[in-house]
């Protein structure tokens, strides 16, 4: 062109780039100038791709994504950001997001999550530039487990031979159902009407199973009446069993004596006699 000037695009940010002029007449090319050179401002990093993650379990899961081009400077680290989706494939833009990570390193490992829970991430990449875009949303649900503990056993009824128990269901599954509850009753933990919860034979209670079944009501029979029993419940599902319950006690009801022993009269008198039985 005959400006001495142009505006050159088409650059890669961060490059060096080296420029030299001559001059064209009629006559041909002149030589060329002494080189000069410059370097193209670096913007922020591309978008990484979205997190993937391995070694996933019941809580927790390692989060790792590729380095993404820098634009024209090094990466320096790695922001990470963390949303409870409501359900599966709920769009981006309703997730409440919140920083997880800020480092240097491209793999993180989420720890501390339920089981069978989901969890969204995005990543973005940092340098001089500042932060570049964010990556597609990657979802992770962890592994299934056991069943989180049932509710304590409650007594609804009581004869002088048998309790009638019920107790509510975990509050979470953990990705398996519930098949079955398995109520467990001890008789060393406790003893006859007025005795204490605790001492004696009742510190070293042995527990056995008087119901395994997918129903929360039973009846325990062939118990002593007047005796207080320690009861507790545990939860079954396809993983595995969930931790026992609290323990809690029910009593029996009492009976009243059964017959003294036949009489016996001694010491009769015209107005007195003296009875006495076992």
């Amino acid at each position: 062109g005959e400006q001495c000037g142009a505006a050159v695009s088409g650059f890669s940010p961060g490059r060096p780039y080296t420029f030299r002029v001559c001059a064209v007449s009629a006559a041909g090319a002149g030589p060329f100038s002494p080189p000069v050179g410059c370097v193209t401002a670096a913007l922020p990093p591309s978008a990484p791709p979205a997190p993937a993650a391995t070694a996933v379990k019941a809580h927790s899961a390692v989060l790792s994504w590729s380095v993404p081009d820098g634009n024209g400077a090094p990466v320096s680290g790695y922001q990470l950001d963390v949303a409870a989706p409501e359900r599966e494939g709920q769009d981006a833009s309703e997730l409440q997001f919140e920083r997880a990570f800020d480092g240097p390193v491209f793999t993180w490992e989420a720890s501390d999550l339920e089981p069978h829970s989901l969890r969204a991430y995005r990543v973005r990449a940092v340098n001089a530039a500042g932060a570049g875009p964010w990556s597609e949303v990657g979802t992770v649900r962890t592994a299934p487990a056991p069943p989180s503990p049932a509710g304590a056993p409650k007594v609804l009824a009581s004869t002088p031979s048998s309790v009638t128990v019920g107790w509510d269901a975990p509050d979470r599954e953990n990705g398996s159902a519930v098949r079955a509850y398995v109520l467990e009753l001890s008789e060393s933990a406790a003893g006859g009407a007025g005795s204490g919860a605790r001492g004696g034979r009742g510190e070293r209670s042995r527990w056995r199973a008087v119901y395994t079944g997918p129903v929360r009501v039973t009846t325990v029979g062939g118990l002593v009446p007047g005796w207080r029993y320690a009861l507790r419940v545990r939860a079954q599902n396809a993983l595995g069993e969930s931790p026992t319950s609290s323990a809690v006690y029910a009593q029996t009801e009492a009976m009243p004596p059964g017959p003294p022993g036949r009489p016996s009269v001694s010491a009769v008198a015209a107005s007195s006699a003296r009875v006495q039985w076992r």
